[in-house]
């Protein structure tokens, strides 16, 4: 409101003025973010995938373990031998991750109809 307050009736009328427009701008952010999550959820879908194919099975140690020396020996040897060091430390891990989460996968107990494990 660009004019002053004289009254008590002018400060009634511009609260409930200033009451509208809140709740106008409260509507709209609601919107927008309601808007936005609906924008994100393949993003999420994603990367709720991704982190399944990553995270870390630690089922069976012994193919952890066989899992561990083949992506260490791997990444030093064959395939990055002249590397820098950022790469030599990021490829082993991200070779076991991956790598993990697939025998995992494939090892893993299976689910029957029900959702149980079997």
């Amino acid at each position: 409101m660009n004019n002053q307050i004289q009254t008590y009736d002018d400060l009634v009328a511009e609260r409930l003025r200033l009451q509208i427009l809140f709740n106008q701008q409260r509507k709209q952010v609601s919107d927008d973010v309601q808007e936005l999550k609906e924008k994100a959820k393949p993003l999420l879908k994603m990367v709720s995938f991704v982190g399944n194919i990553t995270a870390p099975n630690r089922n069976n140690s012994l193919i952890g373990t066989g899992l561990d020396l083949l992506a260490n020996g791997l990444t030093s040897t064959l395939l990055f031998p002249k590397a820098g060091w950022l790469t030599k430390v990021v490829a082993p891990t991200v070779m076991k991750k991956v790598g993990s989460g697939l025998l995992g996968r494939i090892f893993g107990r299976k689910k029957n109809e029900t959702g149980n494990e079997a």
